[in-house]
């Protein structure tokens, strides 16, 4: 989609899963995504920076790309993964990323955040349902800000033994599951505050 500003809200709600929405967001007006059944795909080119706000409620469905210069409000985010693909389901490339309840399945990475992102997660459950690689971070900060709070459950498989990567001018640190408080048979990371994050 592509357009120029727009005062008015664009709103999408309802697409039938077997649709499998891509969206490749390059307007400037606000767009707001809502309401299950869904299974949305969304990519913003890293290439348009002035892409509007982007509001996102009650979705399901990955791969998601955001990009520099967006801001992106996500409630209710449903991230789930029938099988590895050894990708994130989120990658934030330099935007503003803020999530009131994110809810995953599988074993890749859930957010990498780039060059300058901001990524704030408040609240959320972390269900890999498989065996996680201990190579694999649930998350990932490269050069950029961030802040979660989340819980994990695995009734089969493996907890995350690395829960965030955090990489900074040639430093990289690993924050691992024997650092945060165990929660049954996983664990629970009550607050992260990364590098420069408030």
């Amino acid at each position: 989609m592509t357009g120029e500003a727009d005062p008015q809200l664009l709103t999408i709600s309802r697409i039938l899963e077997q649709l499998r929405s891509y969206f490749n967001y390059n307007a400037q007006r606000a767009l707001f995504l809502t309401g299950e059944p869904a299974h949305w795909i969304l990519r913003t080119r890293s290439a348009f920076k002035g892409a509007g706000p982007l509001f996102v409620e009650n979705v399901f469905g990955e791969p998601y790309r955001f990009s520099g210069g967006q801001n992106v409000y996500a409630r209710q985010f449903n991230l789930e993964r029938k099988d590895s693909v050894s990708a994130p389901a989120v990658v934030n490339d330099g935007a503003k990323l803020w999530v009131l309840g994110i809810k995953t399945e599988g074993s890749d990475t859930i957010i990498s955040s780039w060059n300058g992102a901001r990524t704030e997660v408040l609240g959320g459950l972390l269900y890999p349902a498989t065996t996680v690689s201990s190579t694999i971070p649930a998350f990932v900060d490269q050069n950029s800000e961030s802040s979660y709070s989340y819980a994990l459950s695995n009734g089969v498989g493996t907890d995350y033994q690395q829960h965030v990567r955090e990489a900074r001018s040639g430093s990289t640190k690993t924050l691992t599951a024997a650092s945060v408080p165990d929660r049954g048979t996983a664990s629970i990371l009550p607050l992260y505050s990364g590098h420069g994050y408030p």
